[in-house]
């Protein structure tokens, strides 16, 4: 069976299934942990954000980060595909 490839706002394709996870793992921390939320998203605009402390666990533990805290290619393509906005008014939606 062959995985179906996603097209995103940005151009960029991504496997439906990564897709609906880190969907799934991105809208959970819009709620429940904006401040993961917001170094995750800073982490994807430049490779060089230092993460706040306590941030990089929530991350790794919802497969957001690697260990080393670099992001996955895809997991970065979805996240800068569904956020808008910047600082206190960045806004979640989708990334189709």
């Amino acid at each position: 069976m062959d995985t179906v490839m996603i097209t995103l706002r940005t151009g960029k394709t991504a496997p439906e299934p990564v897709v609906a996870t880190t969907m799934l793992s991105l809208q959970h921390l819009c709620k429940k942990d904006p401040v993961s939320f917001y170094e995750l998203v800073e982490l994807c605009r430049d490779y060089s954000h230092q993460l706040w402390p306590g941030t990089e666990e929530q991350l790794i533990a919802l497969s957001l980060i690697q260990p080393d805290c670099k992001v996955h290619s895809c997991v970065k393509d979805i996240v800068l595909a569904a956020v808008e906005g910047n600082g206190m008014n960045m806004s979640l939606r989708s990334p189709l």
